[in-house]
């Protein structure tokens, strides 16, 4: 980095991130698929850890987003407040 001004340095940081979207988007995309090849494994063990939500059911890490979305987990926590 060209500046050791922090403020500088911020601005570079995001003129440069808008003239290099395309290139830094397409080296995340390889990048990802390159991490979740490598390491699939160990995702996949940890989406398959148990979890007590709040509203005491048991799932999966994976299926935490949805579980939280799903009625019975909304309804449960409107009547806890």
């Amino acid at each position: 980095m060209p500046y050791k001004d922090k403020e500088k340095q911020k601005e570079w940081m995001k003129k440069y991130r808008e003239n290099h979207k395309e290139e830094r988007k397409e080296y995340h995309k390889e990048y990802d698929k390159e991490y979740h090849e490598s390491n699939k494994e160990r995702i996949k063990a940890r989406k398959a850890t148990l979890y007590t939500c709040e509203c005491g059911k048991t799932i999966t890490v994976g299926g935490k987003s949805a579980h939280e979305r799903s009625k019975f987990h909304i309804n449960f926590c409107e009547e806890e407040k």
